[in-house]
């Protein structure tokens, strides 16, 4: 079963078990060794922004099991390769995987660098605690919130990406925003889960800080709140066409071995030196017993967040000291309120979503009212990316300065070793 056919198996296996992505340096190679293998390529994507190649697989685990799987498992656990728990087998892209960089050491071309290659990982990032949520682990509902009077446009207004859910249609947001139709959600449309609302929320929160800033939403995240890294990174070197000045990304994954997806470290380096990137932290500070799926503690990085080039943003409690689920970590280089914070959100008929311990995701069957239209009260370091991202973008208009400069002048968190600037 592909981990794209199932909710429970993504959430363990966090990746695509049937896709590859490959430099397109290196895809000869992989291509003659898959073919050896007796591995056919049934379907291949390119990239040429990101110089990569997605690769969708069919017969690995009988051309696994032919080669010796036996074999391989010994091999990789005698060379303390990969991520083994004794419960579990490697999965038959571990297995591939290994055997392909196995056979590149032996390739003369390899001697002074490896080949690229790894998973099509899945992100996520938008449902409960530990992930998104914090101390209010479910959005509440909320009254009205009123978002500041847009302003004459000036060539200091800053262009804002938002990459998230698609979004739906509110009275508040009519106006401020741009994103294509078929990421619209209709109007007064009932039994959605409230992950779908991320955008929604994620919007509000971006324009009640920059209100003149022109938003550029789009969709990449499914209604639960997930996708594919390859999806993901296409749609971040897009937005280097759209001229966005930040780009907020209120998503995030882990991976079992701690090391950044390929796909999204590429397109990071592709989109850092033109837009200044922004990601939520992670939501998983306090967690004081390690998840099991995803292999999770407190320690562990979150991508893109963690990556060089990308500004990951904690989260600030209202009595702006750290929130308690919010990590405490290097890798954190700015924190912004993200508790209790109040935006736009679905209407009627709201289904109330959250990841339970194992990584599943919950969905009620009670329908919950938000008001029409529609808002509430959520936390995470998702919403303080966005508070961020739109506090950046409004320094930046305020003073006629880059978003950079204007990002500098920000505080560090007291962990980090920098003396910190005034905004």
């Amino acid at each position: 079963m592909s981990s794209q056919d199932s909710g429970q198996q993504s959430a363990i296996s966090a990746f695509h078990d049937d896709e590859i992505v490959v430099d397109l340096n290196d895809r000869d190679f992989v291509r003659r060794e898959l073919e050896a293998l007796g591995v056919e390529v049934s379907q291949s994507r390119e990239s040429q922004a990101l110089d990569l190649e997605l690769l969708r697989l069919s017969g690995l685990a009988a051309a696994i099991d032919a080669y010796g799987r036996e074999d391989l498992e010994s091999s990789m656990r005698t060379a303390g390769a990969g991520v083994y728990r004794p419960e579990d087998r490697y999965t038959d892209l571990d297995l591939l995987l290994f055997h392909l960089r196995k056979r590149a050491e032996e390739r003369p071309e390899y001697a002074e660098h490896k080949p690229v290659f790894g998973k099509n990982r899945f992100l996520g990032g938008v449902w409960g605690s530990p992930h998104i949520g914090g101390d209010e682990i479910d959005p509440v509902l909320a009254g009205r919130v009123s978002l500041p009077q847009r302003g004459e446009q000036n060539p200091c207004s800053k262009r804002i990406g938002v990459l998230d859910t698609m979004t739906f249609p509110h009275e508040n947001l009519d106006g401020r925003y741009l994103t294509a139709g078929e990421a619209l959600f209709p109007r007064n449309i009932t039994g959605l889960p409230s992950t779908t609302a991320h955008a929604t929320f994620v919007i509000g929160v971006v324009a009640q800080q920059a209100p003149n800033a022109e938003i550029i939403v789009r969709s990449v995240l499914d209604q639960s709140g997930t996708a594919s890294a390859w999806d993901v990174a296409q749609e971040m070197v897009a937005f280097r066409d759209a001229g966005v000045d930040i780009l907020n990304m209120s998503f995030a994954s882990v991976t079992d071995d701690d090391e950044p997806p390929l796909v999204l470290q590429r397109a990071v380096e592709r989109l850092s030196p033109d837009v200044l990137l922004i990601a939520a932290a992670g939501n998983h500070g306090s967690l004081f017993q390690p998840l099991r799926y995803p292999k999770m503690t407190a320690q562990t990085p979150v991508w893109p967040a963690a990556l060089p080039g990308v500004v990951a943003v904690g989260a600030l409690a209202e009595d702006g000291k750290r929130a308690a689920f919010s990590p405490a970590l290097p890798w954190v280089d700015r924190q912004a309120p993200g508790v209790g914070l109040r935006s736009t959100f679905l209407s009627k008929g709201v289904r109330i979503a959250h990841r339970d311990e194992n990584g599943g995701l919950n969905v009620a069957l009670i329908e919950t009212s938000f008001g029409d239209p529609g808002y509430a009260k959520w936390s995470g370091t998702s919403f303080a990316a966005a508070y961020y991202s739109g506090q950046v973008a409004a320094l930046a208009e305020r003073e006629c300065i880059p978003v950079r400069e204007a990002h500098d002048r920000f505080p560090r968190p007291p962990w980090q070793t920098e003396e910190p600037y005034t905004a």
